[in-house]
This record gives C-alpha cells, sequence and structure tokens, in this order.
C-alpha cells in the first residue's frame, strides 16, 4: 500500500482547524464565568505546575517577569506532607526591602535593593547566572482551596527568601459531607 502526502492540503486543512479553534474560543469567552475559568488555568502556567498536586507535567512555564523583565531564579516544589515550598534567590537584598503577600489564589512577591547596591550597568558577561535588579509585583499561583495561606511561613537565610505555604486537609474542608457508615449483618 503506498500512502502519498500532499503537504499543502495538510496545511489548508490545519489552518481551518485553527480558525475553527480560534472562532470557538472568541464564542467562549463571551461568558464572563468561562472567560474567568480561562484566565485562573492560564495563572497557572504563567506561575508554575498547572498541576499542584501531581507535580510539573508538559513544557516548563517561563517565570513571571517585573516590570523590568527580571524575575529571581526560584524552585518551587511539595514537600512530603504537601506543603508548597517556594525558594527565590535574592542575593544583596535586606530583609527590609522584601514584600509578600496573598491575595484570593494569588502570592505577590516584591523586592528592592539597598541603596547603591543595583547592578552596574555597561558590563558585558561571559556568563550571567543572576540579575542585581529591583523587581515589583510578581504573580505566583497558590490556591486558596487547596493552601492554608494565613499560615504561610517565610525565612531569609543566606540570600534564599524560603516560603512554605501548608496544603489544606481536605477533611477540613466546610463544603465536605462526612457520609456515616453503618455496618449491615454480621
Amino acid at each position: 500500500m503506498h500512502f502519498q502526502f500532499n503537504q499543502s492540503e495538510a496545511f489548508e486543512d490545519l489552518a481551518k482547524m485553527a480558525d475553527r479553534f480560534g472562532k470557538c474560543v472568541k464564542e467562549a469567552m463571551d461568558d464572563p464565568e468561562l472567560a474567568e475559568k480561562f484566565r485562573r488555568f492560564g495563572a497557572q502556567f504563567e506561575s508554575g505546575s498547572p498541576f499542584d498536586k501531581g507535580g510539573h507535567r508538559g513544557p516548563k512555564p517561563q517565570a513571571p517577569k517585573g516590570p523590568g523583565g527580571y524575575a529571581p531564579r526560584m524552585n518551587r516544589f511539595h514537600d512530603a506532607e504537601g506543603t508548597l515550598v517556594f525558594e527565590f534567590l535574592l542575593p544583596g537584598f535586606e530583609l527590609s526591602g522584601v514584600d509578600l503577600r496573598f491575595r484570593e489564589d494569588t502570592m505577590y512577591l516584591s523586592a528592592i535593593l539597598p541603596q547603591g547596591f543595583a547592578e552596574q550597568s555597561g558590563r558585558r558577561y561571559a556568563s550571567q547566572g543572576f540579575s542585581l535588579s529591583d523587581f515589583e509585583r510578581l504573580e505566583y499561583a497558590v490556591p486558596a482551596d487547596d493552601y492554608e495561606q494565613g499560615l504561610a511561613k517565610a525565612v531569609m537565610r543566606n540570600g534564599i527568601l524560603t516560603i512554605r505555604v501548608p496544603a489544606k486537609d481536605p477533611a477540613d474542608d466546610p463544603n465536605s459531607i462526612k457520609i456515616e457508615i453503618v455496618k449491615e449483618g454480621n
């Protein structure tokens, strides 16, 4: 059996499918509830894995960037107890210049270097592993339904900011309903 592939027809079909998909997305965005779901889903890709409980899947997401295009190097993972842990490399930053807060499903991080500590302009790097630059209002997804934001702990040690946000116990969910199990027979 011989199969003949027509490249131009394949690209035409692909273009038609992309056009139909674009129309479907535009129609879906007319529904405010669905549009909000799309926005929240997309926000997870901007700040880490969209699969908080199951680890990273798919291509590595880009780190959020501040207004100057800078975001500190970071790690994001879950420890053995399910606590969400962030580790940010913040060389030269002082505790007084770092601001961390939660609002709804988002953690916001800003940091300002001490006076006179900024990176010198005009340098030509052979290799640059980090940048010395202020950053403002970086956003990271931390769903309030899944994590105890109010119990988060942050520690700054040797230029590394570690943030630990404990996972909520599913049994403590006020919307869950406990079902009584009765024994029947012997």
